[in-house]
């Protein structure tokens, strides 16, 4: 996955493992893996993901029902992703 992201010297955890070990838990809760240097920003029931030009990466990916998506963005243009946090009934769906 994110592999060049992770540092060889550092014996805990990467990142990718923190994600499923999440969602193997948590398969239905929609999981958006945002990068150092984006953030969200929600008014309402609009949700758009904001990147910098000091991100560590354009494409978050989003994690739902064991499938992965990655969400291309492009930085300093806001990203609408107002669909991934509609309501959901308990499989997941949206409702």
């Amino acid at each position: 996955m994110d592999k060049g992201m992770h540092d060889p010297q550092h014996q805990g955890e990467t990142r990718d493992t923190r994600l499923h070990e999440f969602c193997a838990f948590n398969p239905h809760t929609p999981c958006l893996a945002l990068y150092e240097g984006q953030a969200l920003r929600v008014t309402g029931e609009h949700t758009q993901i904001l990147t910098s030009d000091r991100s560590r990466g354009t494409t978050p990916p989003l994690f739902l029902n064991d499938t992965r998506e990655e969400i291309a963005c492009e930085m300093g243009v806001p990203k609408d992703v107002s669909r991934i946090f509609a309501v959901r009934d308990t499989r997941g769906a949206p409702r």
